[in-house]
């Protein structure tokens, strides 16, 4: 698994990520990872998005 390392975040920046994570519960990285999953999804749900197929038929 590859490792990110992000500098220079504004402040208010990781305050924010750090109530949301401790909102859910997690961790302040769980949460990025969460963040980053649900913006970038993997190809074949994005190719299914955009040809209207629907995984759940």
């Amino acid at each position: 698994m590859a490792t990110l390392t992000i500098r220079n975040l504004p402040d208010e920046l990781v305050e924010r990520l750090k109530l949301k994570a401790r909102a859910a519960n997690r961790s302040m990285d769980q949460e990025v990872r969460e963040l980053l999953e649900a913006s970038y999804p993997k190809k074949q749900d994005t190719i299914d998005r955009n040809t209207g197929a629907n995984p759940l038929l």
